[in-house]
């Protein structure tokens, strides 16, 4: 089952952890360990990360630690920061030098980051080594909500189009790679839409997810497959196809899979998607293929695998205007992040409602 390749993605992310864990100071070490039977890897990662943000800024800015290695501080760094440090933090984070130069935050980044550093606090002040959380004492950026974005008809009709006729690749890609991927980039963009599932449950799909021999029939005698997914969180749910979805993963699984795994995969292996060189295709490289069909036929948007659940989202709800349907369809426990980010109210409908509600003359 696909909960199989969590398991692994989660084992290579620990082990990111530990490495990177050997240039951090004691006290990140000790609260990341605090927070592994809470947090899952990916999180704790994207903590440490954040957090070797503060102590580089840190070293950087304050004479003190200019020359203390990052490894090396100790907890009363913690002890003397101050809520003008948290403030010129702040203003640091609109444009620091990282590992890849000059990289710059925006609100919401910048929120990210104040927020895994208030959580340590908050550890170590309900610990009682420390007493106060300066974070705390700041104004938050403004939280900035952005409009959803999410795919119209003629929208998704023109990216199928170009998956079909492989129009976005220059002449030389076309000849080398579109009859090798056509059927596996329309399966999983059928799929995406269809299902509203995350990139990452999708490349972590194996064969035997889908159950292709047992239909099943919805209240209106469609035809419907189940399919296990593994969450984000690493519980396994169950999704339902529809028999278009599942006939063009069919024709990839004839057509193109095993092209793929010639000579080059094991023959035994198990992903649903693969990448031409017969390894199970990474949420990378899912990326980019949306971004190769979608840049020239919604030149407009910015989209990427999470607007095809937005759009999956939307459209459910606009159908039936059942927000725990759409959120129970989408896999969210919770419904205020499902109403802010992954539906949205038609145009139309907006528009039909200028005249209601008026005050009557």
């Amino acid at each position: 089952m696909a909960t199989e390749y969590k398991e692994l993605i989660r084992r290579k992310k620990q082990e990111k952890i530990n490495q990177d864990l050997k240039e951090m100071p004691f006290f990140v070490k000790d609260y990341l360990m605090a927070r592994s039977k809470s947090k899952e890897a990916t999180t704790r990662y994207a903590y440490l990360i954040d957090l070797r943000v503060f102590l580089r800024f840190l070293k950087e800015n304050n004479p003190l630690y200019k020359d203390v290695a990052i490894k090396d501080m100790d907890l009363e760094v913690l002890k003397n920061v101050t809520p003008r440090d948290i403030n010129e933090y702040v203003n640091y984070l609109s444009a620091y030098e990282g590992t890849n130069g000059y990289q710059s935050n925006e609100n919401e980044g910048i929120r990210r980051k104040l927020a895994a550093l208030s959580a340590m606090y908050t550890y170590y002040c309900r610990s009682g080594e420390l007493t106060a959380n300066p974070v705390g004492a700041i104004e938050l950026p403004k939280k900035v909500m952005k409009k959803n974005v999410f795919l119209e008809d003629d929208e998704i009709e023109r990216i199928f189009q170009a998956i079909e006729s492989g129009s976005t690749m220059s002449e030389s890609g076309r000849k080398r790679f579109h009859d090798a991927t056509k059927y596996r980039d329309l399966a999983i963009v059928t799929l995406l839409l269809s299902s509203g599932i995350r990139v990452s449950e999708l490349v972590g799909l194996n064969l035997t997810d889908i159950d292709f021999d047992h239909p099943l029939s919805d209240s209106e005698g469609n035809i419907v497959y189940r399919s296990v997914v593994t969450r984000k969180g690493g519980d396994d749910d169950y999704v339902y196809l529809t028999e278009d979805t599942v006939d063009i993963i069919r024709i990839y699984m004839e057509e193109n899979r095993p092209g793929m795994l010639a000579g080059k995969g094991d023959e035994n292996e198990q992903a649903l998607f693969l990448s031409l060189r017969g390894k199970r295709i990474s949420v990378g490289s899912v990326e980019a293929l949306i971004k190769k069909y979608t840049k020239t036929t919604v030149p407009t948007k910015n989209i990427h695998p999470h607007s095809f659940r937005k759009t999956r989202g939307t459209r459910l709800y606009n159908e039936t205007g059942d927000l725990q349907l759409t959120a129970n369809v989408l896999g969210d426990k919770t419904l205020d992040v499902v109403s802010r980010h992954y539906v949205s109210v038609y145009d139309s409908k907006k528009i039909n409602a200028a005249h209601k509600g008026q005050k009557s003359e």
